[in-house]
């Protein structure tokens, strides 16, 4: 059975809303991973000093100590959580789900098996995109045809507006497509304005002034006609005002100083761990409830803001106290590994 006395739907405003719209987030997630590719490896694959093995192996160092220990954290909570109110949380934390949850495998694959942290999907799909992108990066290295990159976003579209994205199949799911898709927006906007630096500078002002009108004139129709008028809302996300705001931030003086600040500069280096542990914080809440028999005022504006700050902090704690220690261990294990080699 799954199901609870303390579902989800009893988060409002705030809370609520994160609970219902922050999924959009993910997206905004891939389409920055796209973009920083272009920044920290597109130049070093397309030089040779990044071979695919060392390529793959950094982004699953980076990625899957967390991915598991997160799994560990939530399954050991969704059965406490079974034991007090013979249900569960997200979903059943049986052998094959937490198996699947560990290696990466999102759900929607082969239609078996729910992942036991949901936002574990956006890890895997990042991984297929980060593959796919090394790929094309060494095609379009020797073929010199740019247009390559833009294949990926023409393919998922299609499979889109054919119905061909409901296959619970490795590639050919939703989650597949709308990873992928938003990935290679990112890579190709920041392939764009890598390639037009000079023209950019030249043109700064006007581009920001338009960029302004662009989004508050998407903002007015919003407020004015709903989301009926702007079509599929994930598509203007990610085509239209996630590339808007990158570029803000970027080329904006007022948003550049901004994003400087210490608070946000800390919270971008856990940006992942806030997005990968909210889940399990939401279940530790309701625990928290359940044991010791008290009632919190989801629906209180004090509430979100106090579930917010312990969220972040409870991330922060995770990526400078565990995540760092990590991926430290494990960068002197390959080095000595690599030393003994040589000494061999």
């Amino acid at each position: 059975m799954i199901g609870n006395p303390f579902p989800r739907e009893n988060f409002r405003g705030g809370v609520k809303w994160c609970s219902n719209n922050g999924w959009m987030l993910t997206d905004m997630f891939f389409v920055l991973s796209g973009f920083t590719f272009v920044l920290a490896y597109k130049e070093k694959i397309e030089d040779g000093l990044i071979n695919f093995n060392f390529f793959l192996e950094n982004r699953i160092k980076r990625l899957f100590p967390m991915m598991i220990l997160s799994t560990i954290i939530m399954t050991t909570m969704e059965y406490v959580y079974y034991y007090f109110t013979n249900s569960w949380w997200l979903s059943e934390a049986n052998i094959w789900n937490v198996f699947i949850s560990i290696i990466g495998m999102p759900t929607g694959w082969f239609n078996m098996g729910f992942i036991v942290n949901m936002p574990m999907w956006y890890i895997s799909i990042l991984l297929q995109a980060y593959i796919l992108a090394y790929i094309l990066v060494k095609t379009v290295k020797k073929t010199n045809i740019s247009i390559i990159y833009i294949f990926p976003i023409i393919f998922y579209l299609s499979l889109d507006c054919s119905g061909g994205t409901n296959i619970n199949f490795w590639m050919l799911n939703q989650f597949t497509s709308r990873g992928i898709k938003a990935f290679f927006v990112g890579l190709i906007f920041a392939a764009i304005l890598n390639e037009h630096q000079q023209i950019i500078e030249n043109n700064k002002k006007r581009l920001l002034c338009f960029v302004y009108i662009l989004l508050g004139v998407i903002y007015l129709l919003y407020k004015k006609m709903g989301e009926s008028i702007l079509g599929n809302t994930l598509y203007i996300l990610v085509f239209i005002i996630y590339p808007c705001i990158i570029f803000l931030v970027l080329y904006s003086d007022v948003w550049n100083k901004v994003c400087k600040l210490k608070i946000f500069q800390i919270l971008g280096k856990g940006s992942f761990e806030i997005y990968l542990w909210n889940l399990p914080i939401q279940l530790g809440t309701f625990l928290f409830s359940i044991i010791l028999s008290c009632e919190f005022h989801y629906e209180s504006k004090l509430f979100f803001v106090l579930h917010m700050i312990i969220s972040i902090i409870i991330s922060l704690i995770i990526y400078y106290k565990i995540e760092i220690p990590i991926s430290r261990w494990i960068v002197n294990k390959k080095l000595g590994y690599l030393s003994n080699e040589r000494a061999i």
